[in-house]
């Protein structure tokens, strides 16, 4: 984000490290420890606003947006039955989709919005970003429409020109998947999520070492198919 020295700061890879660290952690009490200390999920909250950053970086990077929007599609097929087994323990639990169609839906608005030289009307890209919202709610994808608009206010902090401005998108981004704490007086505990804001805003713009990056995406069924195994 051109926020620190590129010679500092983390890579895509170390924020993926993070990301990924984040996620097992807060699984692996979910599933392995039901009754565990409301505090220990905390630092699982920083796992999304990563993986949402990360998403809109990629967006801008991409060769493609079709094969992007294909390899997250073919994943979160791929993790729905271990994601149901998982939480719901049953081979397709209809009212919960798994954080992949919540990814793709974000990625198709970031899509829908850079798509100004289709010769599509402003307006039709902005009504099609508010279908494709909806949709995740409609399909009860995992965190719904605002983990769309939390997508949507980092691929904007990205292409913000000041850090101050970076920082505060990114900030709403994070809040708006905490609106129940901030509007609705649910608990606390989705607050913690604002902890991703130090290590999205160290990103250095580097790529970093990922290795293959079908083992990232297959990491995500892998993990929550062990844990069911182990439960």
């Amino acid at each position: 984000m051109d926020i620190i020295s590129k010679k500092c700061g983390l890579s895509a890879a170390q924020l993926k490290g993070i990301a990924v660290t984040s996620m097992l952690f807060d699984h692996g009490v979910k599933i392995l420890w039901r009754d565990a200390p409301l505090l220990l999920y905390a630092f699982g909250r920083v796992a999304f606003p990563i993986y949402a950053f990360l998403l809109a970086e990629g967006a801008r990077h991409t060769r493609s947006m079709g094969r992007y929007a294909l390899r997250l599609g073919i994943f979160a097929v791929i993790s729905e039955i271990p994601f149901d087994l998982c939480f719901f323990h049953t081979i397709w639990e209809v009212n919960a989709q798994n954080v992949f169609f919540t990814l793709l839906l974000g990625l198709l608005c970031i899509w829908a919005i850079s798509g100004a030289r289709s010769g599509k009307s402003a307006y039709f890209r902005i009504f099609l970003v508010v279908v494709l919202a909806l949709l995740a709610d409609f399909f009860k994808a995992d965190y719904g429409r605002v983990g769309v608009f939390c997508i949507l206010l980092m691929n904007a902090a990205i292409k913000a020109h000041t850090a101050w401005l970076k920082l505060i998108l990114c900030t709403v981004g994070i809040l708006c998947t905490a609106r129940n704490v901030v509007f609705l007086g649910g608990r606390p505990l989705q607050l913690f999520a604002l902890l991703a804001l130090a290590p999205i805003m160290m990103y250095n713009g580097k790529k970093g070492r990922q290795g293959h990056q079908w083992l990232w995406y297959a990491f995500y069924p892998g993990h929550l198919l062990l844990l069911w195994l182990l439960s």
